[in-house]
Order: structure tokens, then C-alpha cells, then sequence
């Protein structure tokens, strides 16, 4: 997960806001993860809260490094 993104972070109130705050889908993701999982994303099969495996080809799913689960 990214670890630069602040703490309070921004909701955007208009079309200039959200193109500000989300230049890419790369940038949508992170804030998405950022705010659903704010202690970072934990493996349900290990507990293991870890930086997960992200793949390129599909956004927002990611892999548990430790035991391989996919989660989406």
C-alpha cells in the first residue's frame, strides 16, 4: 500500500477536484485501498498484513506474498 497518501484524505467536490486527486486509475486504487483497509490489507487465510502481490493485467485484485491467496 502506498505509504505517502495523508492520513485525512480528500474527497473530491467536483470534476476538477476528483481529476486532481485521482490522475490515473493507479491513483483511484490506492485511495480506494487506503480507505477501506487504513491498517492495510490483511490475508484472511494467514493474517498476514504485508505489502500483497499486485497484478498488472487486473486492477484491484491482489496476492498474499506469504501463502498465494487471491483476493479481489
Amino acid at each position: 500500500m502506498p505509504t505517502d497518501l495523508p492520513q485525512d484524505l480528500p474527497t473530491p467536490k467536483s470534476l476538477p477536484d476528483f481529476q486532481r486527486i485521482f490522475p490515473n486509475e493507479a491513483a483511484c486504487i490506492d485511495y480506494l485501498y487506503a480507505r477501506c483497509f487504513p491498517n492495510g490489507i490483511e490475508c484472511p487465510r494467514c493474517g498476514g498484513t504485508g505489502e500483497p502481490f499486485r497484478f498488472s493485467n487486473r486492477s484491484g485484485v491482489v496476492r498474499c506474498r506469504s501463502v498465494g491467496v487471491t483476493h479481489a
